[in-house]
């Protein structure tokens, strides 16, 4: 991509397959990732970046190795941790407004977003399991190639809302 922070017109496709071996036993597992990223130029300068990941375990993962879903870089209408599971899907869209012309030394814009995903233990499938949905608003500050971002979501099941601060973008 031609700009690390405002992407425009790319696609980003990652998978990854994880292999862990618990010291001093026998248990090992496997996880498999899929990430697909794209980012789509729209009107003016304003952009539509979408995420789709999913991460599936083999097995029942260790506490410590078990994703989590809430905060701002899964699910933003829920605290960071909110929900837990040995795998987890989710899926965000993002139009990103640019506010300022980019410059090297800042940028300021604005985000609109809706976020959804689900975590569930091993055994269970995605389809059984409960999705979770928000959507919000958030502004971002780039200066200096330091980003900062505040967001702020409604959670449809919690009918409630989080703020989130965060650096940078969350894909």
């Amino acid at each position: 991509r031609q700009d690390a922070i405002l992407p425009r017109n790319a696609v980003y496709l990652g998978a990854a397959w994880d292999r862990l071996q618990l010291l001093d036993t026998n248990q090992h597992f496997n996880r498999y990732t899929v990430d697909v990223r794209g980012y789509k130029t729209l009107i003016g300068h304003t952009i539509l970046a979408s995420q789709a990941y999913y991460r599936a375990a083999d097995g029942r993962l260790p506490a410590w190795e078990r994703p989590f879903l809430g905060g701002a870089q899964t699910l933003r209408c829920y605290n960071a941790g909110k929900f837990v599971g040995d795998n987890i899907a989710l899926r965000s869209a993002e139009w990103r407004v640019p506010l300022t012309a980019p410059a090297p030394v800042g940028l300021v814009g604005l985000n609109f977003f809706i976020d959804a995903g689900a975590v569930y233990d091993y055994g269970t499938s995605l389809r059984d399991s409960t999705v979770y949905t928000g959507a919000g608003a958030g502004m971002y500050f780039f200066i200096a190639f330091v980003g900062l971002q505040v967001d702020a979501a409604y959670g449809f099941q919690s009918d409630s809302v989080r703020v989130h601060f965060s650096t940078g973008f969350r894909y």
